[in-house]
């Protein structure tokens, strides 16, 4: 008897869905903080409020009214990226595992690994340093945590309230410090930002670099576990966290009221049809990491790429 693939489809995403979803949580650290919200239509939109009434402040008895202000926004939108993996069992295989659920037994393997390799991908993609080049992928961090180029239908060059603060060294590398980090703070403080960053993260040779500046300087500080079994340290309140598989060479401040992780489509899985003596299945999933304000977050970079690099 022929196999039903669409009660399989329905199959495959009942018993797969909720684990995938699970290990994206376990295995990707953004999943952890970020908020994740489910979408409609075909991109994430919101209003940008970047500037007050110019005609609010102080007068003496006699001055003229000035003319009356209005509040300045901007209209953003974050278009949806499609992610997918292909399953496919051949005929020899069914046939060699005819009976006893071997069929079945065979695709849930194929699923398994595949949805590894899925979940890999888009942590890759989330964690990326420069922005795709072909303009598919979901938004790395590095895209959305930068003072150039256009984010969100915003171009930064002509609206620098959009820009992220970013420190760097035009190139030469150098050691991340306490003066730096301090640098940052004071930059996301500032009355155009208000940034009120919680989470530091980078790379574990920056963990290494702050954490060795801090016994140089003969301080003591809190390493603490965090969701996950990530570690961290201790500045000035805010966990620093390594984060396994972060590209080595820049450090971000993030604020992570600012940030979701939207989905459109979460494990759509389809049959397709195969010109070769095979089963295919196509599970997709459409979604983009979101920051509805970049001008909150920063990041330091051309860091030294050693753990031995350290100052103050």
């Amino acid at each position: 008897m022929a196999v039903d693939l669409n009660k399989v489809g329905a199959l495959l995403k009942e018993n797969f869905e909720q684990p995938w979803m699970d290990a994206m949580n376990r295995d990707n650290f953004f999943f952890n903080q970020f908020d994740r919200r489910n979408a409609t239509g075909a991109e994430v939109r919101w209003k940008i409020h970047y500037g007050g009434n110019q005609s609010a402040g102080p007068y003496s008895e006699n001055d003229m009214i000035p003319e009356s202000g209005m509040q300045s926004y901007a209209d953003a939108r974050v278009p949806f990226k499609q992610n997918w993996v292909v399953v496919e069992v051949t005929g020899l295989a069914q046939a060699a595992t005819k009976g006893a659920g071997g069929y079945m037994e065979i695709l849930g393997n194929e699923t398994k690994e595949a949805l590894e390799d899925l979940k890999d991908r888009i942590n890759d993609q989330i964690m990326a340093t420069t922005a795709d080049v072909n303009g598919r992928a979901i938004h790395g961090l590095g895209y959305i945590v930068s003072d150039v180029a256009e984010y969100a239908g915003i171009n930064r060059a002509t609206n620098t309230w959009w820009g992220s603060v970013v420190l760097s060294n035009g190139g030469t590398l150098r050691g991340l410090t306490t003066l730096l980090m301090q640098q940052m703070m004071a930059e996301m403080e500032q009355l155009d930002r208000k940034g009120k960053i919680d989470l530091i993260i980078g790379n574990r040779v920056h963990y290494y670099q702050y954490g060795n500046t801090l016994q140089a300087m003969r301080q003591y500080v809190n390493e603490n576990k965090l969701d996950g079994g990530y570690m961290s340290l201790d500045f000035e309140g805010m966990p620093f966290v390594s984060v396994p598989n972060l590209p080595i060479g820049t450090v971000y401040f993030l604020d992570k009221s600012t940030w979701s992780y939207y989905v459109l489509e979460n494990f759509e899985t389809k049959p397709k049809s195969t010109n070769k003596d095979s089963d295919r299945f196509i599970i997709t999933h459409y979604s983009n990491l979101v920051c509805k304000q970049p001008g909150k977050n920063g990041k330091i970079i051309d860091l030294a790429t050693t753990w031995t690099a350290t100052g103050f």
